[in-house]
């Protein structure tokens, strides 16, 4: 049968070492061991390798982000999430002809005239820095009608909110410092909102990697110009960071959650940057999560050959001696594979080898 979850590889790992069965506390923890293992070999250069990420460049920044943020919350105020106690929400003019409340959650109701009346949550309670790119997420039930969200002052619409839903989402890339305006977009429209979340993503949303492979240009007219990838080193000796021309060169800066490329200098104009990024492989959230695309199958054997050497320790189990020999082949072939997927250094004719032979006289 194949194995397609987590649990069905603890459970393949653990026949290996003579455990037919585990209990879900003992599942928990083998899958503790495998998230640990598997974020282990990606400090080891155990990755695969994403082709043809891309991303539209301009002339606003030479710095982009990567990855997408899940896990930080940019509203700082829990009860302007929740509304468990007195939030910074404030009614504009809803209860002039309707009612606004919230005692438990964002109750919200215009009158029989009340197109266009609002609330308002201010900037401090949901920040957003202009050019990025956000999701809101928010549980909406008995809905009327329908809204909009805004921005704070009005002058940016973020979407339309037009279904009851648990945990829907609205993703946009901020012109202005955020807060929200939530507007009835016609007479008698009436909802409960509950459960707001704030959380940025990156410029190429997308999993975070851990290193970069290659990059190229490609401009408005088709061309491609190579980018070629620099050290820190190398980028801490560029004087005027903020000169704007063609980049010819990238830095990977491997930050948390977001990780950073940032080219030698601004561009001078639009350009779309392909990149091979390193990632890599993906934590399972639980045992019943499905293995996907993210981790391949080619790999699952060097996964539970080393696995089962990681609970047969942890289980004080005589591990056979042909468990660990596979472990360790199989985990040189994973190795073996990935070095296979790096570009082969060029050849170097810069080395000294004392006077300078003259092929027409020395002989």
């Amino acid at each position: 049968m194949a194995i397609s979850t987590a649990d069905g590889l603890i459970t393949a790992a653990g026949s290996k070492v003579g455990i037919q069965s585990l209990t879900t506390t003992q599942k928990a923890t083998a899958l503790d061991m495998l998230n640990t293992m598997i974020s282990f070999w990606g400090t080891e250069g155990l990755n695969y390798v994403v082709t043809s990420e891309t991303l539209d460049i301009g002339t606003r920044t030479a710095e982009y982000t990567i990855g997408d943020n899940s896990a930080d919350e940019l509203m700082p105020n829990v009860e302007d999430r929740d509304f468990s106690a007195a939030s910074a929400w404030t009614d504009v003019d809803l209860a002039v002809t309707g009612s606004y409340g919230e005692t438990t959650d964002l109750s919200l109701l215009a009158g029989a005239a009340g197109a266009g009346d609002y609330c308002t949550l201010p900037v401090a309670s949901a920040p957003t820095t202009i050019g990025k790119t956000y999701r809101m997420t928010y549980d909406l039930a008995n809905l009327v009608g329908s809204w909009t969200l805004m921005d704070f002052t009005g002058v940016q619409t973020i979407g339309t909110i037009s279904a009851d839903v648990t945990q829907g989402e609205i993703e946009w890339t901020a012109t202005t410092t955020g807060g929200y305006r939530l507007v009835a977009v016609s007479n008698n429209a009436a909802g409960d909102f509950d459960n707001f979340t704030l959380k940025v993503l990156g410029d190429i949303n997308t999993v975070r990697p851990v290193s970069i492979e290659r990059c190229f240009l490609r401009d408005s007219e088709g061309f491609d110009w190579p980018v070629r990838k620099m050290s820190s080193e190398e980028y801490n000796t560029i004087t005027d960071k903020d000169v704007s021309t063609r980049p010819t060169k990238v830095y990977f800066l491997p930050e948390f959650p977001l990780a950073k490329v940032i080219f030698n200098s601004v561009p001078d104009t639009s350009y779309t940057a392909y990149f091979e990024f390193n990632k890599g492989f993906a934590a399972f959230a639980s045992t019943t999560a499905t293995i996907g695309a993210t981790f391949p199958n080619e790999n699952l054997e060097g996964v539970i050959y080393n696995l089962a050497v990681a609970i047969g320790e942890n289980w004080d189990r005589k591990i056979p001696p042909t468990v660990i020999y596979r472990a360790k082949e199989t985990k040189d072939a994973l190795d073996s594979r990935n070095a296979g997927n790096k570009p082969v250094p060029k050849a170097k004719f810069d080395f000294s080898s004392g006077r300078v032979y003259n092929i027409e006289t020395d002989y």
